[in-house]
């Protein structure tokens, strides 16, 4: 008896920091001794330690959406302006090259992302995306026909990513503020009874993953949290097709005999997106994917 005190003694003692394990848990992801990821639950006081605050995330939104809707801005306004700069049979030869790339790849996308990873195919295909603003500074056909294959390859592959990236840090989002509400109302009083000895602890030994039930308002938060990004990432998107087309339009008419110089602005321009999507946060897509289902299945 004597023994089983001191071994449940530590859970006595986090017992009486007044931290109701029952009610202030969070789930987390853990891995099983097979090696396989599983949902567990943790303190919420841990998670939040471990975890990004509602903030960050936020401010990581709108980083991810602005590097994002840049680039599509300088890729779409070479695709309206090319007939200007190139014969039109060339220039709708080498856009329907990058269409007809998009569309197959979007069948092999998910993979790719997948065995790749979230952040490092949104890097990749922003950099390679970038190269059909580069071909225009040397528009022969040969390269402009490579550019079109290279990035219809990759627009599929940032398309496909930013779905991912986005639900993701959209429902890390709904886990922070679950969590920083959870802290909100957890007691402060240092003066709660401890467990029972006689009692078995729930902490003696490792943590047993179990399922976490999800309630309606759950689901509430998680809708509100990818409705908020969704208008972030519209807003910056639709902002950067509406102002990029014009002011390439304008560039073009003030300068005509210069359209290497308008072309290279768009390549500096995307390549500066694409070291901003470099410095975005590295979330788990599966952990997104499995509490998404979760949340499907209930």
């Amino acid at each position: 008896m004597q023994r089983q005190a001191e071994h449940t003694a530590p859970a006595m003692q986090r017992d009486t920091l007044g931290i109701n394990r029952a009610e202030h848990t969070a789930t987390v992801m853990q891995r099983d001794p097979h090696g396989f990821e599983c949902l567990a639950e943790e303190p919420a006081a841990v998670a939040r330690a471990s975890a990004p605050s509602r903030r960050t995330l936020l401010l990581n939104a709108i980083l991810f959406s602005f590097a994002f809707a840049v680039l599509e801005g300088c890729v779409s306004a070479t695709i309206v302006i090319s007939h200007a700069v190139v014969p039109p049979e060339l220039a709708s030869t080498s856009n329907a090259i990058l269409y007809l790339s998009f569309s197959i790849t979007t069948f092999v996308s998910p993979a790719i992302v997948a065995a790749a990873g979230v952040k490092p195919s949104l890097v990749a295909s922003m950099a390679a995306y970038s190269l059909y603003c580069v071909a225009y500074m040397a528009p022969l056909p040969a390269v402009l026909y490579a550019a079109g294959v290279v990035g219809g390859v990759a627009g599929a592959v940032l398309w496909t990513a930013q779905g991912v990236y986005y639900t993701a840090n959209a429902l890390q989002y709904t886990d922070a503020v679950h969590a920083e509400s959870l802290l909100d109302s957890s007691p402060r009083d240092s003066t709660a009874p401890p467990t029972s000895p006689y009692r078995p602890a729930l902490s003696a030994g490792p943590t047993t993953p179990r399922p976490q039930r999800r309630s309606t308002s759950d689901g509430r938060r998680a809708r509100g949290s990818l409705v908020l990004f969704a208008g972030l990432f519209a807003f910056f998107f639709q902002a950067s097709l509406a102002l990029g087309k014009p002011l390439a339009g304008l560039c073009l008419t003030i300068w005509p005999d210069t359209p290497a110089v308008l072309f290279g602005a768009y390549t500096s321009v995307a390549l500066a997106c694409t070291c901003g999507m470099a410095c975005v946060r590295p979330l788990s897509a599966s952990a997104a994917t499995l509490r998404a289902g979760a949340r499907g299945r209930r």
